[in-house]
């Protein structure tokens, strides 16, 4: 049986939303720098330098300096940032020795011009130079750490992004998000190991902490795995991606992965279909019609009829050139689901007559696929439990899926987790417990 692969896209995160939300966050404190005539005074009272210089009342700027900057303020409130670049340069070359304060000016007047612009990675540059002065205090460098991450990412500079945002965890910054940023910048550099490894990470600090991770998040695992070709590390977010955002693409790679690494026994192929089924993932004809003459083999016809009618709702079946053999399956169907409901009562009688194992176990599966799964639970678990079956793990493995089927998803996962066996209906039941109805 062969499954139709369908590719995870990997989504980043919009670089055009990150780049203007660390646009607002460094212009708002960058262009508060206010200029006067012989020096510049802080927006940040706390910060070290302007302490120091209210205690020395002595001047913040050397006076080779004051004009050209004062000058660029003013281009700054024009919005002419090139020409104010400009004068900025002037004011860095006046004076060759500057103090640490008068090059903290510098960077920061920069990072100012460079902001509005838009140019994340000349931003990024002065702003680490003005962290690189010392004046900040500590809180401020690890804030000025989280902007340069992002600043950094948008400039597509992954290596600073991530040495800033690790220098910001160091510091002891708490955003979790800049985890997100790293584990993305490391993929877009090829490093998949490191991507992956960031992002598990991520993954199973969320699922401690009772949140679900996010689709872009799991989506992003499961492409770095994949091209590393780690299959185990595909199977592993995979299965995440259907046990929170179950979808038909989710399933339809789920199961075709499972079928690369597990070797199915042939008894076991309408189980499957069933799977298939549930997930949304039956998707040609021939599909519908194996899966319902399997069930009409296997004497349940109620249940063929219901597979063929939905394939026909989806205008998958009664189409094209087998229109009328689908048609005339239904039929059959039909009528042998009419008969086999008929005889549900003598069936029942003659299974309780005989109280073996098999007869009770069959007798379940029959009402079951009439919907009658409360009767059908006992019946199967009547069976199970007197023995005599040749495959008893295959009957735990539908039992449980009547289960689900009856609503009772408490004990339909203790008995799926009891499932055995190497020939794939331990696998079978996994896959089943990740589902969300049946």
């Amino acid at each position: 049986m062969r499954y139709r692969r369908v590719p995870v896209l990997f989504l980043f995160l919009d670089l055009l939303e990150t780049a203007m939300n660390a646009k607002r966050i460094l212009t708002a404190t960058l262009l508060a720098t206010a200029l006067a005539a012989g020096g510049v005074t802080l927006l940040h009272s706390d910060s070290a330098y302007a302490q120091k210089k209210e205690a020395a009342k002595g001047p913040a700027l050397s006076p080779e300096m004051g004009k050209p900057l004062q000058a660029a303020q003013e281009l700054l409130k024009a919005k002419k940032y090139k020409e104010a670049l400009a004068e900025i340069q002037k004011a860095d070359a006046a004076k060759a020795d500057k103090t640490p304060y008068e090059a903290f000016v510098i960077a920061q007047m920069r990072a100012a011009a460079y902001l509005p612009q838009n140019d994340a990675g000349n931003a990024a540059k002065a702003l680490e130079a003005m962290v690189d002065t010392g004046q900040l205090t500590p809180e401020q460098t690890t804030q000025q750490y989280e902007n340069l991450t992002k600043l950094y990412y948008q400039a597509q500079n992954y290596g600073k992004s991530i040495e800033s945002a690790n220098k910001y965890y160091n510091a002891g910054g708490t955003n979790q998000d800049l985890r997100v940023l790293i584990a993305q910048a490391y993929f877009l550099q090829n490093d998949f190991g490191n991507a992956a490894k960031s992002m598990r990470a991520i993954v199973q600090a969320a699922e401690k902490a009772g949140r679900a991770p996010t689709e872009e998040q799991l989506q992003l695992l499961y492409t770095a795995e994949e091209r590393m070709k780690n299959n185990a590390g595909v199977r592993e977010a995979v299965e995440k991606l259907v046990q929170y955002y179950p979808s038909k693409d989710y399933w339809g790679n789920l199961l075709n992965t499972v079928m690369k690494g597990q070797a199915f026994s042939d008894r076991l192929e309408l189980d499957m279909f069933r799977l298939m089924y549930n997930a949304g993932v039956l998707s040609t004809s021939a599909d519908y019609v194996n899966m319902a003459q399997l069930s009409l083999q296997a004497l349940l016809p109620a249940e063929a009829k219901t597979v063929i009618e939905k394939g026909m709702q989806a205008g998958i079946l009664g189409q094209g050139a087998e229109a009328d053999r689908h048609r005339r399956l239904l039929d059959k169907a039909t009528k042998d689901a009419q008969a086999d409901a008929a005889g549900l009562a003598q069936l029942e009688k003659e299974a309780e007559a005989a109280g073996t194992g098999p007869a009770l176990v069959r007798l379940g599966e029959a009402l079951a696929s009439h919907g009658q799964y409360d009767k059908a639970i006992s019946a199967m678990q009547r069976g199970i439990q007197k023995g005599g079956l040749k495959f008893p793990e295959d009957s735990k493995l539908r039992l449980g899926v009547v289960m689900l089927q009856a609503g009772k998803r408490a004990d339909a996962e203790k008995v799926l987790k009891s499932v055995k066996g190497a020939d794939g209906t331990a696998e079978l039941a996994r896959l089943w417990l990740l589902t969300k109805k049946a």
